[in-house]
């Protein structure tokens, strides 16, 4: 009776032992398949995240470029020194008494109407600087701020409409001196200037430029565009602040 019982207690233990042993090993099946499995659903999510992102940024790209070729775009397109005579080849230009003027066509080269355009612009006969090299330089200090005073309303510009400006140079009429520093050269005649306007596409938005054009003299008059001061911008409010 007693090595019956001895048996029978022997047995459970060892049965006890194989039982644990089975549920160990149950549960390293299990928590490797429900690793395996949230891996892959953790997977998964992630691709459809990442191709859900790549849609939205996709389409915000797409709207972007849509909107960047239907607005308007508005700009300086030419200009040219005004003179009081028609010039003959060679003639020197300006005289004593004649007004240093030029005349800027800006153009819309968009595909939508630029509203409410308005123009400040202002220009001079400023002193150049000479580096190492020969190369000119102005100083664009001279550029004050403009006020909403300085601004000449452009009403609306159709696509490939333009308007004009005559923006005259200081001082005017030129003097002896004058004709003398520009054709030395030791001073250009400058003009710049700050334009502002919305389009239909996004009314919350004025668009902004600069320009800054240099004459070229001796020799045929010619206006180059300087390397400063000839940008463009957007800023977020209403047109004009409207």
């Amino acid at each position: 009776m007693e090595k019956s019982h001895f048996q029978w207690t022997n047995f459970w233990g060892a049965g006890h032992q194989r039982i644990e042993a089975v549920c160990a090993v149950l549960i390293v099946i299990i928590t490797a398949t429900y690793t395996y499995y949230t891996a892959g659903q953790l997977h998964k999510m992630k691709r459809s995240v990442e191709a859900a992102e790549s849609a939205a940024k996709s389409a915000e790209n797409q709207g972007k470029l849509s909107y960047m070729e239907e607005r308007a775009w508005l700009g300086p397109s030419h200009t040219y020194l005004k003179t009081p005579r028609p010039l003959k080849p060679g003639e020197q230009t300006p005289r004593i008494g004649d007004i240093l003027e030029a005349r800027v066509s800006f153009e819309n080269t968009g595909k939508t109407p630029a509203l409410l355009v308005q123009i400040a612009s202002d220009g001079t006969v400023a002193p150049i600087e000479r580096g190492p090299q020969g190369q000119e330089s102005v100083n664009i200090k001279i550029i004050g701020k403009f006020q909403d005073k300085d601004y000449q309303l452009g009403g609306n510009i159709p696509p490939g409409g333009k308007i004009y400006r005559d923006i005259a140079m200081w001082p005017n009429p030129v003097t002896r001196q004058n004709v003398i520093d520009l054709n030395k050269p030791s001073h250009r005649g400058v003009i710049y200037g700050r334009g502002e306007y919305c389009d239909v596409v996004n009314p919350n938005i004025t668009h902004w430029f600069t320009f800054f054009y240099v004459l070229k003299l001796p020799g045929d008059p010619e206006f180059v565009v300087y390397p400063k001061y000839n940008d463009l911008g957007d800023e977020n409010k209403p047109c004009h602040g409207k």
